[in-house]
């Protein structure tokens, strides 16, 4: 039996005009219209950070995906696209955010 929540989150899903999946599992099913899968991503914020204009990305946004993607590789912990991850870490360090002062 489906909780209210999936059904309605099922429901706003076939409802909408457009549909995007960004994720970074191998094992996603592309069930959107538009799907961002890149496996060898170190999380789904690293995928949102590189979709992102950086004019877009201010403190807030910046602390959003840094707090992402710091849960979703163990702190940084789980080996993917080292020099990639750092230099995405590097480029939201720049947006002052409120772990790094």
């Amino acid at each position: 039996m489906q909780s209210v929540l999936a059904m309605l989150r099922q429901s706003i899903f076939e409802s909408a005009e457009d549909t995007i999946c960004v994720d970074h599992h191998v094992s996603n099913q592309n069930f959107a219209e538009h799907n961002y899968i890149f496996p060898d991503a170190s999380s789904t914020c690293e995928l949102i950070f590189e979709l992102l204009p950086d004019e877009r990305i201010d403190r807030e946004i910046a602390e959003c995906i840094y707090t992402g993607m710091v849960h979703d590789t163990g702190v940084f912990s789980i080996p993917a696209l080292p020099e990639k991850r750092w230099r995405s870490q590097e480029s939201l360090s720049k947006k002052e955010l409120t772990s790094q002062r």
